[in-house]
Formats: structure tokens, sequence, C-alpha cells
């Protein structure tokens, strides 16, 4: 007979394996629309906002990772856009 303990943790693990390849398709469709945002064709952007957007994928992933190994920390920053003749 299983144990209401193991039962729970089953549960756990069967939402994990159903939640992962859900949120990582919606990160692929979100990364390919971003990427697309530098495109020159379409969009004008400083090479100091492009610096930011990579950053901020980076502590991104770097937040994955820490959350994966219990670190805790939640480093992101906020994008600061560039004036530019444009604007």
């Amino acid at each position: 007979m299983t144990s209401t303990i193991d039962q729970k943790q089953k549960h756990k693990r069967d939402r994990f394996v159903a939640l992962v390849p859900q949120r990582l398709k919606k990160l692929i469709v979100a990364s390919k629309q971003l990427k697309n945002l530098a495109n020159t064709s379409n969009y004008k952007y400083t090479k100091g906002e492009a610096e930011q957007i990579a950053e901020a994928v980076k502590v991104l992933a770097d937040d994955i990772d820490i959350a994966f190994n219990d670190s805790g920390e939640y480093p992101l920053t906020k994008i600061t856009f560039d004036q530019t003749e444009l604007d």
C-alpha cells in the first residue's frame, strides 16, 4: 500500500513533468519574439539598449539556475531606455 506521503510526492512529480514542457515552449516563443526585435529593418534601438536586453536575458537564465540550485536570489534589474533622435 502506498503511503499518503508517497502519493503527494508522486503528485508533485507528475505536476512538474506536465508543466515543464508547456512552460519551456512559452519561453521559447517569447525568446523568439524578443529576438525578432533585433531586426533593424523593423526596429531602431541603441547599442546600450541591446546590451541591457542581453544582460537581462543572462540574469534571467542565471536566476533560473539559482532557483534550481536553492540560492534564492533574484537579481533582475529594470531596463532603462536611451534617448534617441526619434524620441
